[in-house]
């Protein structure tokens, strides 16, 4: 069979794909929008006094916590959906609701409503799921990895404006004088920043409806390696079982980042709106959005310009344990130290270069893990691993608000007594370090990455042969 890179390439349809784009974007935004003001809503719905400050960190972790889980809950049942009925409509269903959803949330009337807004918003978010989908759709060998570059990009994109837009425009009341509506942002102070990424979610919506045509076979084609689902599910509870393989490691390292990736960006924000006095910044909604769209434009410009270069010269598994041993060496325990060294002086830039140093870190760890699975497993089940590989990472990235969120409450709790390197929420930041450490030993035992491209990723002696990717497609 000839090589890919004899092939010419197919050209992009780039209208369809910039509409997916503008998908993905809005989608990171309605991501991303809330972190900076959550927890400045719990406070101001549970109206704690000060000796209770602490119990911020469980009820943000628990808003956080919500939407993931309710994307763990529907993300499969809205892809499975689409192979049904369609990409088109489940998309449009999909931007119609999130938008709705992220209204009531901002809207809500107390905590309560804001759990379960924040939790059906999560559930109606398949539209990701789809669009990545119609991707695939639009797209073939030759011109897939230029069509997904974008993915990633507006990703990144989204993790900037997103906490800029909320952190600027939450409790706008307080903040700019003589805005119209002004009793409404009064009465609802989280309402604005999520009506502008909602009128964001419903101009995809329009575009979507206008631009986009079903992209889905109308007879879908039988796989073309001839691997039903049934088998690859037998396939990758194979996979699970080999010893050979480095799958079963790979996806236990996916639940340990996510883990700690969502609960540093759920803590991030209680911990600088925390009092100096108990170990915080005390910051503001606007100053939190600003330190986490800091870290954003630090993943765009630096994935580029970093991954490539480092996953040639140490390999993939290199790159990501360099990125786990950053965030346990330096990024994760830096917003403690800092704090505590600078007297109540926020320090701007070396807060900003740890947010971004998580940032960059993240998306080397994402890529490096999507390609850790697609290498380690045979050719005809390469989207089953990745597929499952994923799902178990949700499980960590579902699980992370909760666990930081509790831990970096329960540490606050002066009724603690904890020794004070722990205690004010520090023993949260120890307690990530040494699983992102953990988790770079786990990595450290993996098998060396092939040299030769396309070559399947396994331990030395173990099972199925090497094949060619090239070859197999």
């Amino acid at each position: 069979m000839a090589e890919l890179s004899e092939r010419p390439m197919t050209p992009l349809p780039y209208q369809k794909i910039a509409v997916l784009v503008m998908v993905f974007l809005g989608d990171s935004l309605c991501m991303s929008v809330v972190l900076p003001f959550v927890p400045f809503m719990v406070k101001t719905y549970l109206g704690l006094p000060p000796d209770q400050d602490y119990l911020v960190g469980y009820y943000a972790g628990a808003v956080a916590g919500a939407y993931i889980a309710g994307q763990l809950c529907t993300a499969p049942l809205w892809g499975a959906l689409s192979d049904r009925v369609g990409r088109r409509p489940v998309m449009l269903a999909c931007l119609f609701l999130s938008a709705a959803c992220l209204l009531a949330f901002g809207a809500a009337p107390d905590l309560r409503f804001a759990l379960v807004a924040r939790f059906a918003h999560g559930l109606c978010s398949g539209n990701v799921v789809v669009a990545k989908s119609m991707m695939a759709d639009l797209t073939d060998e030759t011109n897939e990895a230029d069509a997904f570059v974008y993915v990633g990009a507006t990703f990144g994109a989204g993790a900037m404006l997103g906490p800029l837009i909320g952190g600027a425009l939450c409790e706008p009341a307080t903040k700019y004088a003589g805005l119209p509506l002004m009793a409404l942002w009064a009465e609802r102070p989280y309402l604005l920043p999520c009506a502008v990424v909602a009128a964001v979610t419903l101009l995809d919506l329009a575009a979507a409806a206008v631009l986009l045509e079903e992209s889905k076979p109308e007879t879908p084609d039988a796989p073309a390696d001839g691997v039903s689902d049934a088998a690859a599910d037998a396939g990758v509870r194979e996979l699970l079982r080999d010893p050979g393989s480095p799958f079963r490691a790979v996806c236990a390292s996916f639940v340990l980042f996510g883990l700690c990736f969502m609960a540093f960006q759920e803590v991030f924000p209680v911990f600088g709106r925390a009092p100096v006095a108990e170990g915080g910044l005390g910051l503001d909604s606007t100053s939190v959005g600003v330190l986490q769209a800091a870290a954003g434009a630090a993943t765009l410009a630096g994935v580029v310009a970093v991954y490539p270069p480092l996953a040639r010269r140490v390999g993939v598994p290199g790159a990501y344990a360099c990125a786990l041993l950053t965030c346990a060496a330096a990024a994760y325990p830096a917003p403690p130290l800092l704090a505590y060294a600078s007297a109540g002086d926020t320090p701007w830039l070396a807060l900003a270069a740890a947010n971004g140093a998580v940032s960059l870190a993240t998306e080397v760890s994402f890529t490096s893990l999507n390609l850790m699975l697609k290498r380690s497993a045979p050719p005809n089940l390469v989207g089953a691993a990745i597929g499952a590989g994923s799902s178990l990472g949700m499980l960590g990235l579902a699980f992370g608000p909760v666990f930081g969120g509790s831990l970096f409450a329960a540490s606050s709790d002066p009724a603690a007594r904890l020794p004070p390197a722990l205690a004010q929420g520090r023993l949260f930041f120890l307690a990530i370090s040494l699983v992102a450490l953990a988790n770079a030993g786990l990595v450290a035992n993996l098998p060396s990455w092939p040299a030769e491209p396309g070559a399947v990723w396994r331990r030395a002696g173990g099972g199925y042969a090497k094949v060619d990717a090239n070859d197999a497609a």
